[in-house]
């Protein structure tokens, strides 16, 4: 016997978002299909906090970037729908930050940079398959920060991923004159 999925659209997904009982809930639009995800742990958001303040210094150095947070919305693919809420993400765009601010809906052009902060909840299944999703889209660049094993993991179109411990200083070609040693993102949380 066989089971027929309907698969949703990004505009269907959208509206089932913002359903009043879905408020408070998590979710992301995976090929069409919704998937409900658990809410962030403490050091989940602590990380992501530094992440945001690093990139929001760096950001204000360079022209065209923007910084966003707490799982907006990314349109990746519009057949099969696809909407993720990286954790942290860089933008480019022409737009001020008050002209965004009147802005509604997902961006639905791939962001510069995507960062995925570990939670325990992750499995490595999952991960890769967000990486993989947002370098087909044309994400240039996806970080996978580790909190617990204190390492960040580059990824790029085409290359093998990269691996900073914590004592590493990163830098990226996609974004000059980023300098961070890895251990800034942890924010001196105890190891």
């Amino acid at each position: 016997m066989s089971t027929t999925v309907t698969l949703v659209t990004v505009e269907e997904f959208a509206k089932f978002a913002d359903r009043p009982e879905n408020v408070d809930r998590f979710f992301e639009l995976d090929e069409g299909e919704i998937v409900e995800l658990s809410r962030p742990q403490l050091v989940h958001g602590l990380v992501c906090a530094v992440l945001v303040q690093i990139l929001r210094n760096y950001a204000a150095r360079r022209e065209n970037l923007q910084v966003c947070s707490n799982d907006a919305g990314v349109i990746l693919s519009r057949d099969p729908g696809t909407v993720r809420g990286p954790d942290v993400f860089v933008f480019e765009s022409e737009q001020s930050l008050a002209e965004l601010m009147n802005r509604t809906g997902w961006l639905e052009t791939p962001p510069l940079l995507v960062v995925e902060v570990l939670s325990p909840s992750n499995t490595h299944g999952e991960i890769s398959r967000k990486v993989s999703q947002y370098l087909a889209s044309g994400v240039r660049l996806v970080w996978v920060i580790d909190p617990q094993g204190r390492e960040l993991t580059s990824h790029r179109a085409g290359t093998a991923p990269d691996v900073f411990g914590a004592e590493s200083e990163a830098r990226f070609p996609e974004l000059p004159d980023l300098c961070v040693r890895v251990a800034e993102f942890f924010g001196g949380l105890p190891e």
